[in-house]
């Protein structure tokens, strides 16, 4: 009977011992089961950042960005004026608002943003008021009204330096713009990286903004992402020349064609071609300071090749400086330089400078 009685306890030691082995195994089980499942979503994760950086979420963002930006534009007309676009006294063209209401949210214009003898320090220089719809009976405003400052003080808006990326004068010009941005600029993103073009797509757009402010007549008004474009154009200029092998290359050729067609074309009035030649200048160095030596020029030496990046990086920091304080101190005006922007015909390079003898300024022009 004892006998029997250990033989139960055994046994019953065994199956409690066998069931602690079970458990302990379960657990190794789910632990490792756990442990597969976290890295599985880990790397589904990791998979996701992977797929988001191959997008172009930059340009998707900044697009997003200037279409609302229109919509305001739009809405802002449709409440001042009655029409979301321009219709009276004349039709803007670009199927957009009129060029007082891009004044209003931060365009590029000069007598809001340095002094002009005669116009910006004259109390009795007046414009037409953005809410204006008629021939005959012209609302008159001052330029504190139209810019939004105090004419007690000097104006110095700079931040219509970089608004003006931002604002477009109407559908065409948008429509134009975007087709450009989500299709080269999507594409270079891709290739160079979000954070490359972020800094090329800014400071050309930038400085391409201060070059038509330095250059362009006094009355012109600056407003869309075209520095910007040309910014993106030279960078994809630099990308060519980088990785062009021996031969002929055809992309290059129809891409230096596509650019001089683009600098005839802002020979035209009302089209700027001072920031279309300030962004891809200022594009082409930045692209040259931001690549990474390409292979084929493999036997320059590597340090021979930072000298290089970091020389361009210092002109182009000079060309900003210097860009800016010629704005203000109009130390060096460039007689012959109207002719990179117009056609010595019909007064085309007459038009949009103020005039200082008369006491409403009714002609205002857009530059696209």
């Amino acid at each position: 009977m004892k006998k029997q009685n250990g033989n139960i306890r055994n046994m019953h030691e065994e199956t409690i011992e066998m069931r602690d082995i079970s458990d302990m195994w379960m657990e190794i089980w789910i632990a490792q089961n756990n442990y597969l499942i976290e890295s599985k979503k880990s790397s589904r994760f990791k998979i996701y950042l992977n797929k988001l950086r191959k997008k172009p979420l930059f340009i998707w963002f900044i697009s997003l960005i200037q279409i609302l930006v229109f919509l305001v534009e739009l809405i802002q007309s449709w409440l001042l004026t009655g029409s979301p676009i321009q219709l009276k006294p004349s039709f803007n063209p670009v199927i957009g608002p009129n060029v007082y209401l891009l004044i209003r949210m931060g365009a590029r214009f000069s007598p809001c943003m340095h002094t002009i003898s005669g116009i910006t320090d004259n109390n009795f220089y007046y414009f037409l008021c953005l809410n204006n719809t008629s021939l005959i009976e012209q609302k008159s405003c001052s330029l504190n009204d139209i810019c939004g400052f105090n004419l007690s003080s000097p104006p110095n808006q700079w931040y219509r330096f970089i608004i003006p990326i931002f604002l477009h004068s109407g559908f065409i010009h948008i429509g134009f713009n975007l087709l450009t941005q989500l299709i080269l600029g999507a594409s270079m993103e891709n290739k160079n990286g979000s954070l490359r073009l972020l800094i090329i797509y800014f400071i050309s757009g930038i400085f391409g903004i201060i070059i038509d402010g330095n250059f362009a007549p006094n009355g012109f008004v600056t407003v869309g992402c075209s520095g910007s474009l040309f910014g993106i154009i030279a960078l994809y200029l630099v990308n060519i020349i980088y990785d062009w092998r021996n031969g002929i290359s055809y992309e290059f050729i129809t891409l230096i064609i596509d650019i001089i067609i683009n600098f005839c074309l802002g020979l035209l009035p009302s089209i700027g071609n001072f920031n279309h030649i300030g962004g891809f200048i200022m594009g082409f160095i930045l692209s040259v300071t931001l690549l990474v030596q390409p292979s084929r020029f493999h036997f320059i030496k590597s340090w021979i090749w930072l000298i290089l990046r970091f020389t361009f990086l210092i002109v182009a920091i000079l060309l900003f400086i210097f860009s800016i304080e010629n704005i203000y101190s109009r130390k060096i005006q460039c007689t012959w330089c109207k002719y990179l922007d117009c056609l010595p015909i019909n007064n085309w390079c007459h038009i949009g400078y103020l005039k200082t003898n008369i006491t409403i300024n009714s002609t205002l022009n857009t530059f696209y």
